[in-house]
Parts: C-alpha cells; structure tokens; sequence
C-alpha cells in the first residue's frame, strides 16, 4: 500500500499498469490495494479515452495531500487498534 502512495505522490497521474512498473508490485496485488485505497477514499480514479470511442483507461491520483492521506490513515489505525483492544478487553474479564 505504501509503495502505491508513495508512487501516485510522485508520478501524481498513474495507470494501473504504469503503478505495477513501478512498485514491482503484481498487477492483482495492484487492483485489490487500489480498490482498498478508493473505498477508504485515498486515491481517486478517472476513465480516461485518448480518442472519443475509445474505452479509455482508469488513472489514479491521490484523493488529497500528502498530509490528507496520512490523516485518513492515522484516523484508520486508530480505530482498527481501539477495535483489538476492546477485544482484548472482554477476553480478559470473561477469564476472571
């Protein structure tokens, strides 16, 4: 995920196919992590056609700045660790 991010921060404008090239990361891999990154609103994605029949291709920029997008996943991990320790929390006083 963070090589993505760190890739539409440079490159600001990025196919799919362009992100695979260069990350390294497995073009599934790709799709999945920018499916994650659009539904938690950190990468926004637009058709794009060179020509006007063409079916055109997505391209993916980031949602917002830099700044933005470590908020949104600060805010995200704060949650998802609330969640485990609130888990923790009821299998320890089920134990006493």
């Amino acid at each position: 995920m963070a090589r993505i991010i760190v890739c539409l921060a440079v490159h600001d404008d990025c196919t799919s196919r362009e992100i695979e090239i260069v990350t390294g990361i497995k073009s599934s891999t790709v799709s999945i992590i920018l499916k994650k990154l659009r539904e938690d609103r950190i990468v926004r994605g637009e058709k794009k056609a060179e020509k006007p029949h063409d079916r055109g291709v997505m391209h993916y920029t980031l949602a917002g700045s830099m700044d933005d997008v470590l908020s949104i996943l600060e805010e995200k991990k704060k949650k998802e660790t609330s969640a485990y320790i609130d888990r923790i929390k009821k299998i320890k006083s089920r134990l006493k």
